[in-house]
């Protein structure tokens, strides 16, 4: 199978999301249990609603950084089913192409976070009301204070005057796409505990990259000056390197999985390697 077929890969999404429902059963209870604290902290010393909206949607922004926070967990959690080598001979079976395995599971993560992220928070706040309903607190709704934060988000409403909202746009959509794409490259390389050793990854190149950056770069020199002076070529040029490093990782992370062996093994640059048993 040569060409890129849009049946195959709605197939094997499908596949793939059936074939993981133990572990995503699993997730979807750690979802509901992280927003159900999360509303639980921040509501649990108001005895009575105190319908104040700015409050309320103070809330609601926490519960949005822990979905991001478990939307990155979630990316690294892509080729986790992988560990196994039962379930590397089943991906190996497919009658499909590398590209349509690789793009299917992306998607099919993409996919499970939407739904079990929109239904955990869903089934957490009405956990959270009903508790409280029982035993005395707060009973509003933070789900239409989730949706108005998550607009006001998607629209940078109030962060951003209008003549930069493009490049605002095009830099966060870029930024989160780099983000996206690292975490899929963690998944792809460690598979076990991806997103805590992508993190310690992070940590140690940023480190690595200051310590090495820092002193070519002293304060004064003519490269922050003309940085500086020139403000949207400085966030263009940034925004190009980002897609750039981003296209990077998404091939590194796409010759890992095509690489990926029915034989396990521990070193993590053996995706360079040419192999004859490809995933």
């Amino acid at each position: 199978m040569k060409t890129f077929d849009c049946k195959c890969l709605w197939a094997i999404v499908v596949r793939d999301i059936v074939s993981e429902r133990r572990r995503q059963l699993s997730y979807f209870l750690g979802v509901v249990l992280a927003f159900f604290f999360t509303e639980f902290v921040g509501l649990y010393y108001t005895l009575k609603p105190a319908h104040i909206p700015p409050f309320y949607g103070g809330q609601a922004a926490t519960l949005l950084i822990v979905a991001t926070g478990l939307f990155f967990f979630a990316t690294s959690l892509t080729f986790g089913g992988l560990h196994s080598k039962q379930s590397r001979i089943a991906l190996l079976m497919l009658p499909a192409t590398n590209g349509e395995k690789f793009t299917a599971r992306i998607l099919a993560t993409l996919l499970r976070f939407v739904v079990t992220v929109t239904a955990g928070l869903v089934v957490a706040d009405l956990l959270r009301m009903l508790l409280f309903a029982i035993f005395g607190g707060d009973t509003t709704s933070l789900l239409p204070y989730v949706a108005s934060q998550t607009w006001d988000v998607l629209t940078f409403t109030g962060t951003i005057t209008r003549h930069r909202l493009a490049l605002a746009v095009t830099g966060s959509a870029v930024s989160n796409l780099w983000l996206f794409s690292i975490f899929i490259l963690g998944s792809a390389v460690f598979r076990k505990f991806a997103f805590f050793k992508t993190i310690a990854t992070l940590l140690v190149l940023s480190m690595l990259l200051g310590m090495i950056a820092l002193p070519m770069m002293p304060y004064g020199s003519w490269r922050l000056v003309v940085w500086a002076n020139d403000l949207l070529w400085k966030d263009i040029m940034t925004q190009f390197i980002t897609l750039a490093l981003t296209v990077f990782n998404f091939w590194l992370s796409y010759r890992c999985f095509t690489h990926m062996q029915v034989i396990t093994r521990h070193r993590p640059w053996c995706f360079w390697r040419r192999c004859t048993a490809n995933a």
